[in-house]
């Protein structure tokens, strides 16, 4: 029911996210960490929903985290708390935004929470509607998802990015597009604050445009879970990606399409 992120290459077991991130992590710079599996969230299911985590599944949950600790070296390492359903992140139907992630989990009582709480995104109203619209092709009824969990290490990001290997607006399969904010990626993810927005040439990574977003806020590492502040005003206006860290993201998005096969972000 619980299995390491290196080994976790069965989108059925451990589902789609997790399932890819395995396959980049000896390619591309991937935090660590470990799975539990579908079979885990289809016993929660079998009980009836229970408002805690089976003692069997705690069990492991409680094993790995201290094993992690160990690895890091860090007594109680900052995870973030991923859903990763089989019918999710696909490159026909990506599910974005419709389960649940948790960032700078900190100690097992709260990373035990945060699971649960990714469970139960499985069948919320957003996620019933999603499938109702016919949107993508999941499985209609909650006893058919196959809802892995991913927890990996937290990253202390003082930028965050979410980069497209096609143009999203014009559908220009020659450009790339970087969209880029200061501090963690959820502010950006959930639309909350305008990003810097590059375009490049997918022939030689050059710049074609640049535009300076507002970014007004920014996501930010508290002792335990996230908060939304203000960007300092200085940093509004500036660009986030300098020269150098926007051609590593423009190549490292060309390399994963490469490796994919299909555009990817």
């Amino acid at each position: 029911m619980l299995i390491w992120l290196e080994q976790a290459r069965d989108s059925a077991l451990v589902g789609a996210k997790a399932a890819r991130l395995s396959a980049l992590a000896g390619q591309f710079p991937v935090p660590s960490g470990f799975c539990l599996t579908a079979a885990a969230f289809a016993q929660w299911l079998a009980q009836g929903k229970p408002e805690t985590i089976p003692p069997n599944i705690a069990a492991l949950i409680e094993q790995a985290y201290q094993e992690f600790a160990a690895k890091l070296d860090i007594a109680e390492p900052r995870v973030a708390v991923r859903s990763s359903a089989a019918d999710e992140d696909s490159h026909s139907a990506s599910s974005a935004g419709q389960y649940e992630t948790y960032l700078n989990v900190v100690g097992i009582s709260e990373l035990r929470e945060a699971v649960l709480r990714c469970w139960r995104s499985a069948d919320t109203e957003r996620v019933r509607a999603y499938r109702r619209r016919g949107s993508a092709t999941p499985s209609q009824h909650l006893d058919e998802i196959r809802m892995g969990v991913l927890i990996q290490q937290q990253i202390a990001a003082d930028i965050s990015v979410i980069a497209f290997s096609v143009n999203p607006v014009s559908g220009n399969r020659t450009e790339g597009v970087i969209n880029a904010v200061w501090g963690l990626g959820q502010s950006l993810a959930d639309g909350s604050v305008t990003p810097d927005t590059y375009i490049f040439s997918k022939s030689d990574l050059s710049l074609l445009r640049q535009d300076i977003g507002a970014k007004e806020r920014m996501t930010i590492l508290k002792p335990s879970g996230v908060e939304e502040v203000n960007v300092p005003r200085v940093m509004r206006r500036q660009s986030v990606l300098n020269a150098d860290k926007l051609n590593q993201v423009a190549a490292m998005v060309c390399a994963l399409e490469a490796l994919n096969g299909w555009h990817v972000d």
